[in-house]
């Protein structure tokens, strides 16, 4: 389910609801409940999900989207006041349970079955705290033990729900410079160790003719200190291990001069230990305007999309059966596109410097800058510190420190860190 809109962009969600359409409001179990002939479609095989049904024909058919009784949830649970910090109304019970009381195990209404445990992760594969159903209970509950401070909690909040979220502190000039600089080098030839690679292609040495091609820089963190400096600022790993809840580990890298990417989820190519405890940070090395980079706000909250066998990661799907896999990715991009229910994407707006931190199931895409047009950036992939990309199972990588924090390239597993 997509987040509310504006959740994320206006006061916190527990003093103020935002608005809500019947699209947000959707509540999978309350909507087969109310419609058992729905059900019974979906053990057929008729209908895929409940929630596309609802999309495409129940909402244009006056379907409700969940079964709230608002005169029984408001007289059940008082808090939906304090929550509101104002006397509710009855057209508030629904946003309230989608929003929060769904993952406190409240009923929706008095013949509803009780959950065995509503705050529960929504997808198998994990994640990280903040994907827990009750997140915005817990970071209110961080907040008030002192635990964490106003501005970390808004961001925290903002994760939560749209996936997405820039760090509010300034960047320092000079770690950007320095690490613009090694971009700007690095395709000119200047470093013959490091690799290129487009998206799904063989990594391969510089030549002239990849400086005006959509191709990135494999790790760039191993050939640079200026880089390093950027990547571990302090303020980028206090916040991740806020997120994490351990010390981050930086795991790989991408440098780019122009990026092109269609719609899909990092999940989708990094495979990790545990499959959705990590998260992408962009930093913008020069402003871009809103368009090239793009994201759909709140669409990490959609159902997963595993690929042939079960597994979300591609290298983990083809460790265990790689036939037919072709045929999956040659179809990959119509997949995604479908779960987005032709929902517009928002224009990522990045001036030089911004932070951009990115669930690993958001899908975000890139839109090609034609040269001699670029958008110079850096991506970097980190987990917790006990977990492992799954690569380094079977070709060990070496484990380097940087400012007390951990990091490591499958690229180049033997090499010994530049400064």
């Amino acid at each position: 389910m997509v987040a509310p809109r504006g959740a994320a962009r206006g006061n916190p969600p527990l003093t103020d609801m935002p608005p809500f359409d019947d699209a947000d409001l959707f509540d999978e179990a309350g909507y087969l409940r109310l419609y058992p002939g729905i059900a019974e479609a979906m053990m057929q095989g008729v209908i895929d999900t409940a929630w596309n049904h609802f999309f495409h024909h129940g909402r244009h058919e006056g379907r409700l989207p969940n079964d709230v009784d608002p005169a029984f949830y408001l007289a059940a649970y008082p808090d939906v006041e304090r929550d509101l910090g104002r006397p509710a109304n009855p057209e508030d019970a629904a946003p309230h349970y989608v929003t929060l009381g769904r993952a406190r195990g409240y009923l929706p209404n008095a013949k509803a079955p009780r959950p065995g445990n509503g705050a529960a992760l929504p997808s198998p594969f994990g994640g990280v705290w903040t994907d827990q159903a009750n997140a915005l209970d817990l970071i209110q509950g961080r907040l008030d033990l002192g635990w964490i401070r106003r501005r970390d909690a808004a961001m925290l909040r903002i994760f939560a729900l749209e996936g997405i979220v820039t760090l509010d502190r300034p960047n320092d000039q000079e770690r950007i410079d320095g690490a613009a600089l090694i971009v700007d080098q690095a395709f000119t030839g200047r470093f013959p160790d490091l690799r290129f690679a487009r998206a799904g292609s063989a990594p391969e040495p510089w030549r002239p003719e990849l400086t005006e091609q959509p191709v990135a820089i494999l790790d760039p963190h191993m050939i640079s200190r200026a880089v390093r400096d950027l990547l571990l600022d302090q303020t980028v790993t206090d916040f991740l291990s806020l997120l994490f809840g351990a010390r981050p580990r930086l795991t790989a890298s991408r440098g780019f001069l122009r990026d092109v990417a269609a719609p899909e989820r990092d999940v989708a190519w990094h495979a990790y230990t545990l499959p959705l405890n990590f998260v992408a940070v962009t930093f913008a090395l020069e402003d871009t305007p809103a368009g090239p980079a793009l994201a759909w706000p709140g669409s990490h909250r959609l159902p997963d999309l595993p690929w042939p066998g079960g597994h979300v990661t591609f290298t983990e799907a083809y460790r265990d059966n790689p036939h037919g896999l072709d045929q999956a990715r040659a179809g990959r991009e119509a997949h995604v596109r479908a779960m987005l229910h032709g929902q517009e994407p928002r224009g990522l707006t990045t001036s030089l410097g911004t932070r951009m931190i990115r669930h690993p199931n958001l899908i975000h895409a890139a839109e090609w800058p034609a040269p001699p047009s670029q958008r110079r950036a850096l991506t970097a992939w980190y987990c917790p510190s006990y977990v492992f990309p799954c690569g380094r199972e079977t070709a060990p990588a070496r484990t380097h420190t940087h400012q007390g924090i951990e990091y490591s390239s499958a690229a180049y597993p033997a090499m010994e860190p530049l400064d």
